[in-house]
């Protein structure tokens, strides 16, 4: 008999193709003609709309009008057209560019919560293997105000897979934090315990959540964000019969 992990899996991935477009289709449309910096600036926004800013008291204020948005768009400006066809470039120069000036617009309160990722970006910026550049860019995006774990993972998600602007294996993305993923995580009871927003990449519950995408999905644990996918369409709706998992969920039972 099929465990029930691997029902979860089978059924996940055939709604990846469906989760991709469903997150593709949050950023603002981008023409076909689109140069990568438009579609990085439109991603960027986009990870800061949906995952979390509006939990941190800045509902009323527009996205374009967030320091976060702003130096990331004084980075793009600096940055030439072959920096952004070379991923290591690309890399090199948001590092440069998150710790000398990104860095300086952190409330003080924030930085005592992400000073330890900050010093691991300064320790790991050498490093040129294409996992190291993977982690210098979440890390680097971590000094952006505004940015979390989970908006970092959120805004490397649209760039790589759902536009596909750097070619990588998958098995180097990471899960941003949904609190629908949870619940649904729960529903389907594969996690065991409670699983909150993280402040750093260093937190029990970014860990947690990182190995239970691992754990379902090890050569790709962004899979897993079909279940943020079936929450938004089933779960909300409260469409139940229509969901592939109902046989799977606690609550359907």
């Amino acid at each position: 008999m099929e465990s029930k992990v691997k029902q979860i899996r089978r059924i996940l991935t055939k709604l990846d193709s469906c989760c991709v477009k469903f997150f593709k289709d949050m950023v603002s449309k981008v023409s076909k003609t689109a140069s990568m910096k438009d579609i990085l600036s439109e991603c960027f926004k986009t990870s800061l709309e949906i995952s979390g800013i509006r939990s941190m008291n800045y509902g009323r204020v527009p996205i374009t009008e967030l320091s976060s948005f702003l130096l990331f768009e004084n980075f793009l400006n600096k940055c030439e057209k072959h920096v952004f066809e070379d991923f290591n470039k690309f890399v090199d120069a948001i590092v440069a560019f998150s710790l000398f000036e990104a860095v300086k617009e952190i409330p003080t309160w924030r930085y005592w919560f992400i000073d330890s990722d900050v010093g691991t970006l300064a320790g790991i910026k050498w490093r040129t293997d294409i996992e190291g550049l993977v982690m210098k860019l979440r890390y680097s995006l971590i000094c952006f105000p505004h940015f979390s774990p989970s908006t970092a993972n959120t805004f490397i998600y649209l760039v790589i897979k759902c536009y596909n602007i750097w070619k990588m294996p998958y098995s180097l993305l990471r899960i941003p934090y949904f609190p629908g993923l949870i619940k649904t995580a729960q529903k389907l009871k594969i996690v065991k315990r409670k699983i909150t927003r993280s402040h750093t990449f260093s937190s029990h519950n970014y860990i947690a959540l990182q190995e239970l995408g691992k754990t379902v999905y090890p050569n790709d644990p962004t899979k897993l964000l079909a279940l943020e996918y079936i929450n938004r369409i089933f779960c909300k709706n409260k469409k139940c019969k229509e969901c592939k998992l109902n046989k799977l969920c606690s609550q359907y039972i």
